[in-house]
C-alpha cells in the first residue's frame, strides 16, 4: 500500500550511502550463489529490446541485461542513489557496455524517456522500497509499448499481496507467475489512475 504523508503519496528518497555500500556487497555474495542470469531466463528478452531496469542499484543485472538484447539494443538502468548512477557507470565503462544508459531518477518522472519507448519494464528486489508504488506504476505504464512487458519479484513481500498492488491501478493485466518473477502487460486504453481513455 502506498504510504502517505498529508493525503499526498510519499516520496521516494535514497538509502545512506553506508546502507548503500552494504546491500551492494550482500548483492556480490547472493549473485554468486544464484547468478541474476537465472532470474532473467523467465522474462522474454529479444535482441534489439529497450529495457528499463528499474531500482538498478549497483547493477547486479547489467552486464547480463546488455548481453541479451545486443548491441542493437539498450538498457536504460535507473536509479534514485547517486551511487547507483557511478557504479552502473563504472560497470558499464570497464566492460565497453555502450548500450547502457544510467539515469538518476526518483522514478515517478522520467522526462527523458518518451511514451511507448520501452519494451520491457524490470521491477526486481525494488517494490517494497517505493514509497510512491502508485505513481511508478502509472509512469512504467506510461513508458512501455502496447505489448511490452513489466516483470517484477520481490523475494521480500507475499507474491499474492506484490500481484494485487501491481495491478491496483488497473494498468497491468498479469499474464504469467513465474518460478521467481511475475510478467504482466500494460492495459491498453489506460491512462494514469486508471482511467479509461
Amino acid at each position: 500500500m502506498t504510504q502517505a504523508i498529508n493525503e499526498r503519496p510519499a516520496v521516494n528518497r535514497p538509502m545512506p550511502g553506508i546502507f548503500f555500500q552494504g546491500m551492494a556487497a550482500m548483492f556480490k555474495v547472493r549473485d554468486w550463489f544464484r547468478p541474476r542470469g537465472v532470474l532473467l531466463d523467465e522474462i522474454p528478452l529479444r535482441a534489439g529490446d529497450t529495457v528499463l531496469d528499474f531500482g538498478c542499484g549497483p547493477g547486479s543485472y547489467i552486464p547480463e541485461l546488455a548481453a541479451r538484447v545486443g548491441k542493437n539494443g539498450v538498457v536504460i538502468a535507473v536509479d534514485i542513489h547517486p551511487l547507483a548512477m557511478q557504479r552502473v557507470e563504472t560497470l558499464a565503462r570497464r566492460n565497453g557496455l555502450n548500450n547502457v544508459k544510467p539515469y538518476l531518477s526518483d522514478g515517478v518522472h522520467l522526462p527523458d524517456l518518451d511514451d511507448a519507448s520501452v519494451d520491457v519494464a524490470l521491477l526486481f528486489d525494488v517494490f517494497h522500497m517505493l514509497g510512491n508504488q502508485a505513481g511508478i506504476l502509472v509512469e512504467i505504464h506510461r513508458i512501455l509499448r502496447p505489448g511490452g512487458i513489466l516483470a517484477v519479484n520481490d523475494p521480500h513481500m507475499n507474491p499474492d499481496d506484490l500481484v494485487r498492488r501491481v495491478m491496483r491501478g488497473g494498468n497491468f493485466k498479469l499474464v504469467k507467475r513465474g518460478v521467481h518473477s511475475c510478467t504482466f502487460v500494460p492495459v491498453v486504453g489506460q491512462i494514469a489512475g486508471g482511467a479509461a481513455r
